[in-house]
């Protein structure tokens, strides 16, 4: 998303661009998580009814990689990308 001002007469970028790999991913397989991270400092991965499954605090500038329960179900997972405990972006998973 692109936002314009015309006292400027530039753009700014504001959206973050994250890509989750693999995507889809299975259970006991590492997520990585990277693109404009820098500005992420963890990572929450819930189920679709909002329970949190894993959270984990970001182990690189720029980049995320957590290993999955083996004992996850297969199903589509929201992932937030947290910035001092708040979610700034999120993100939909899929584990098969």
């Amino acid at each position: 998303r692109m936002i314009w001002d015309p006292t400027w007469n530039n753009f700014e970028e504001t959206d973050e661009a994250v890509y989750l790999f693999p995507n889809p991913v299975e259970r006991g397989q590492t997520l990585h998580v990277s693109g404009n991270c820098n500005v992420f400092d963890g990572i929450v991965i819930c189920d679709l009814c909002g329970r949190t499954i894993l959270k984990a605090a970001g182990n690189q500038v720029g980049e995320f990689s957590v290993t999955l329960p083996e004992g996850l179900a297969q199903g589509c997972y929201i992932v937030k990308l947290t910035r001092n405990g708040s979610a700034v972006k999120y993100e939909k998973l899929l584990v098969k």
